[in-house]
């Protein structure tokens, strides 16, 4: 919870942030490009066409407690335009993450988002609970979802060891409302 007195402190925070953060214009799919706002000091790696075919953005905060996959997936046909298919979706794609978390039922969190939605659940690592601290390379919380975009969507996780941290929430406000098309497909 943020105080009046720190308000101000926190504005210029978001300000400085704000004019020293670079975005990267990737071009995914074949030929749609994208904006993706890289925080400064973050870390930013493309893998084009991985084992799946499909091209994957994986960004990484200074301190090493954030990790942002985006995963772009054709949606020609948009199948999974509405908010009713991607929970489907969702539901069917994140059950494995259900088995090993703390929570026992999917709910999701749905925002509307420029040029679509962002549909996101949220998981706590059962075999973490309790251990201080996290061993490396391992996540307490995973937050995993989807975004949408005429014809295609981004599938992502968001890895964290907390749950309120500026950093987490910088990564959910990338996905939620600063990832934008800049050229779709033609």
């Amino acid at each position: 919870m943020v105080t009046m007195k720190q308000l101000p402190a926190l504005t210029l925070l978001i300000l400085f942030c704000a004019a020293n953060a670079s975005a990267a214009t990737v071009t995914v799919l074949g030929k749609r490009q994208f904006s993706i706002p890289v925080p400064a000091g973050w870390k930013s790696e493309q893998m084009i066409g991985g084992q799946n075919k499909f091209d994957t953005i994986v960004l990484d905060d200074p301190a090493g407690t954030i990790k942002l996959a985006f995963t772009f997936i054709p949606d020609a046909e948009n199948h999974y335009g509405t908010k009713e298919q991607t929970s489907a979706l969702m539901g069917d794609a994140l059950g494995e993450l259900l088995a090993g978390a703390v929570e026992r039922k999917l709910s999701f969190t749905v925002v509307d988002a420029p040029g679509g939605f962002e549909a996101h659940s949220f998981f706590t690592d059962k075999k973490l609970v309790g251990i201080s601290p996290v061993p490396k390379d391992e996540w307490r919380y995973i937050t995993a979802g989807v975004r949408t975009f005429k014809g295609a969507f981004i599938f992502f996780t968001l890895l964290s060891n907390e749950t309120d941290s500026a950093a987490r929430t910088k990564a959910l406000e990338l996905v939620t409302k600063e990832l934008t098309e800049v050229s779709a497909a033609k």
